[in-house]
């Protein structure tokens, strides 16, 4: 996969992660200026809020003291490093305790951590973030399969701009989840998810090609090696004819391993290759049974 996707992916992912929390619990909004790379050392609101989402979403921080759940505070230590770095292992990111701009969306990157004020009951907001969360996770799933399939040498040009509509499209969904018009986040959550599987699906037909190509080499090779056997056969027996030897039965065998042959050959017209290969085994046993009984 181009550079250029990948960058797309990872900030995607990156994005998705932190604006939604794959939790039953309902959420709000913060919306953090991520202008700069945070590490150790580093001081602002910035890292505070860092630090709510990553307490928020199953990354504590601490359970006690500065950077608890509830008293974030605006130093970056080690302990938040430690949080960050867990964080971008689970979500497939460069795994290094720092947080760099380059894999979030800039400048502004919104974020959501549990808030037990918000109505549960709020089911505009619970579909729409379903929608969102199933196209991340889709989109997540079609950016391996594309690459997978890239590395297995496949053409992914197809799947590629399938995989940047996915991503534009669940940008929109995300912007749109924001502004609460939930109805378009979910349209465009759902265009997402067709998109990536329909990424998916294109590598798999790719794949399938191939898998079909070696299917029919396969099978014109088995075909081809089983009527030099088979001619091979009827030299034999010719010769055991000349040397006054009953050949009545091997005769018969090998009519009706030329009738599996010529079978075979239609079934290959026919791309049925799985059941040219069958009556080949079938006629080749023909034809050693002939050779047997000579």
């Amino acid at each position: 996969m181009n550079t250029a996707i990948k960058a797309l992916g990872a900030a995607l992912i990156a994005f998705a992660a932190f604006g939604i929390a794959s939790t039953a619990s309902a959420q709000t909004i913060y919306t953090c200026t991520f202008t700069r790379d945070l590490g150790p050392g580093t001081v602002g609101e910035d890292v505070r809020c860092l630090q709510r989402f990553l307490n928020g979403n199953g990354y504590v921080i601490t359970s006690y003291g500065p950077g608890a759940p509830g008293q974030e505070s605006t130093y970056y230590g080690s302990l938040t490093q430690s949080a960050v770095y867990r964080w971008q292992v689970a979500n497939k990111l460069p795994a290094t305790g720092y947080f760099s701009v380059a894999v979030t969306r800039t400048p502004s990157t919104p974020v959501y951590v549990p808030d037990t004020t918000r109505n549960n009951n709020d089911d505009d907001y619970e579909d729409a973030r379903d929608a969102l969360i199933d196209a991340r996770d889709a989109y997540r799933d079609a950016i391996d399969e594309v690459e997978e399939a890239e590395d297995d040498g496949d053409d992914v040009n197809d799947a590629e701009e399938l995989l940047d509509d996915a991503e534009e499209n669940l940008w929109d969904a995300f912007d749109a989840f924001l502004d609460e018009d939930y109805d378009d986040a979910i349209d465009f959550a759902n265009d997402s998810e067709d998109d990536s599987n329909d990424a998916i699906d294109e590598v798999d037909g790719s794949r399938n090609d191939d898998n079909d190509d070696d299917d029919e080499d396969d099978a014109d090779e088995t075909l081809d090696d089983a009527w030099d056997y088979f001619n091979d056969a009827w030299n034999d027996v010719e010769e055991a004819i000349d040397d006054g030897e009953d050949t009545d039965e091997a005769e018969d065998l090998l009519d009706d391993a030329e009738d599996l042959l010529n079978d075979a050959e239609d079934e290959w017209d026919d791309e049925n290759y799985d059941e040219v290969l069958d009556l080949v085994d079938d006629a080749e046993e023909l034809i050693d049974d002939a050779l047997d009984s000579i």
